[in-house]
């Protein structure tokens, strides 16, 4: 086998020395650029899968910029992504202060580490499930539930905007229990207070004629997966900055 392979090797060397460093180099950067957009598109793929839109996908954690406004949010994301990502975080505070962004860098940040992580807004989430309630099957709707329930990192955007009726309150509810038995904490940027929120379950279950008890169990789920005090963030809309 040795004796076969030499001539091939012999003209492989002789090859290697007849080029230039310069020729050598061209041929190193060139290899580099596409390696670098072979990268590039591999993070894109992975962050299209994982649903997370074109304004967050290029958000690095490292790259986020620090005031007094967010410096808390920040650090606490730091402690996050520190943990292993078995920590989560609930940012509270008005529209466009970061919360979002910053959520989503340590979701791109777990991509990065070959990390499941998904992003959805709860809204967006519910009318899914909806959907497939309607024209699918219930095993559909549980499959959903559980794809989301199972991802190691889980933005939830938004939550509190959702319509809020007999049938996404117990599917909130089932995606939350099954994200505690399972350990998978979730990253919450939101308008709301946990106590606002608490009042608007409440009184969504007694709308819909619900157990209040339902209303109670979302809202300490979400007390533990989203472990409080949530993180206020003031300041101005950094959208278009």
């Amino acid at each position: 086998m040795m004796t076969a392979a030499s001539p091939i090797a012999a003209r492989i060397a002789a090859l290697q020395a007849s080029i230039s460093p310069e020729a050598q180099r061209e041929l190193d950067e060139k290899f580099a650029k596409e390696k670098a957009r072979a990268d590039a598109q591999r993070c894109a793929d992975l962050r299209r899968a994982a649903g997370i839109l074109d304004r967050f996908a290029a958000v690095r954690f490292l790259d986020l910029d620090r005031d007094d406004d967010n410096s808390a949010a920040i650090d606490a994301a730091a402690a996050v992504i520190d943990s292993g990502f078995t920590l989560g975080l609930g940012l509270r505070g008005g529209v466009g202060v970061g919360k979002t962004t910053i959520c989503c860098a340590v979701a791109n940040a777990a991509l990065d580490a070959g990390i499941s992580a998904k992003f959805c807004s709860v809204a967006g989430l519910m009318d899914t499930l909806n959907s497939a309630s309607r024209f699918s099957s219930q095993d559909d709707v549980s499959d959903l539930i559980a794809e989301y329930a199972r991802v190691r990192v889980l933005v939830l955007d938004d939550l509190g905007r959702e319509p809020l009726t007999r049938r996404t309150l117990p599917w909130l509810y089932e995606l939350l229990n099954q994200r505690w038995l399972n350990r998978r904490p979730i990253l919450l940027p939101t308008n709301y207070t946990f106590e606002a929120l608490t009042a608007r379950y409440v009184d969504a279950a007694q709308r819909a004629n619900e157990d209040v008890s339902l209303a109670e169990a979302i809202v300490d789920r979400l007390s533990e997966l989203a472990p409080l005090p949530w993180i206020p963030m003031q300041g101005r809309s950094r959208r278009g900055a």
